[in-house]
């Protein structure tokens, strides 16, 4: 056997990675981007059971995520948002020479603000806006993430109770393959008994569906839309995620809890809430205090 030398590895690596970008520049072609990606999330998943680490980035290129044929119109009045953004930064203008008056020295951000202006009134009014008057939020951020395969609700209870278990909603869903036993609903109520916030009813849609195909769809359009965003530390909800896959047009339902889990949190939106805002008082002036 004969050993290859350092320049012929090189020339021979060279050669296949442009094979393989012509062979990718032939299915999109051919194919079209669609067909492009499915490849790629399908070499991926091959890859990883073959115990490849994929590297992981949340940074992307700078670069549209659509192309400009595929954007859609401004969702509302360029006219009517640029005349109130102009009140906010005139209010805010007033404010600091108001207050200089009393004061010197006051207000020197106020130039930052109004380069910004635009960048936080667009998205006040149409990404990153809250959920108000029966209207859904925007952007869901996945920021936490919990999974130990065959764990008591016990201990799943105290991993979620650190993330504020008095006012977190937690949805549960009924489990399809022990319909008989009402697995979901004896879980819930071992859960509320580890004074877990569970809501009152299973997860499903508010028409009553509880499909997974319903949820997977409901899914794919807020992450290809940017409305569902997970923190890149996550990284066992990525590797669910690149398992995620079908056989013979049917989701194959392994290793998918984190999945599961934020499908029910998008079915069960609809009551979704705000950490409350605590307020604490100062003793009255004089008044006494028990060591």
């Amino acid at each position: 056997m004969r050993n290859t030398a350092p320049s012929d590895a090189r020339e021979l690596e060279a050669l296949e990675t442009r094979e393989w970008l012509e062979s990718l520049d032939y299915v999109l072609q051919h194919g079209g981007p669609a067909r492009v990606g499915r490849l790629l999330r399908e070499l991926g998943i091959h890859a990883q059971k073959s115990g490849v680490k994929l590297p992981f980035t949340a940074n992307t290129p700078y670069i549209n995520t659509i192309h400009t044929d595929e954007e859609v119109p401004y969702p509302g009045s360029r006219e009517i948002e640029r005349r109130i953004k102009s009140l906010v930064r005139w209010n805010a203008m007033a404010m600091v020479v108001k207050a200089n008056r009393i004061e010197d020295g006051i207000g020197g951000h106020i130039s930052t603000y109004a380069s910004s202006a635009t960048l936080y009134e667009v998205g006040f009014n149409h990404f990153f806006r809250g959920r108000e008057g029966g209207r859904e939020g925007d952007i869901i951020y996945v920021t936490r993430a919990f999974r130990q395969r065959e764990s008591t609700p016990i201990m799943h209870a105290a991993a979620i109770r650190a993330w504020g278990s008095e006012w977190v909603p937690c949805a549960w869903p009924h489990d399809g393959l022990v319909h008989d036993k009402g697995s979901g609903s004896e879980l819930a109520t071992q859960y509320r008994a580890q004074h877990l916030t569970m809501l009152r009813e299973r997860a499903t849609f508010p028409d009553g569906g509880s499909g997974v195909e319903a949820g997977l769809m409901a899914m794919l359009d807020r992450m290809q839309s940017g409305r569902l965003k997970v923190f890149a530390h996550l990284t066992e909800w990525f590797d669910e995620f690149r398992l995620y896959h079908r056989k013979d047009g049917k989701v194959v339902k392994e290793y998918d809890d984190l999945m599961s889990a934020t499908r029910y949190a998008l079915m069960m939106l609809r009551y979704a809430t705000t950490e409350p805002v605590r307020r604490h008082r100062s003793p009255p002036s004089g008044s006494w205090q028990a060591a």
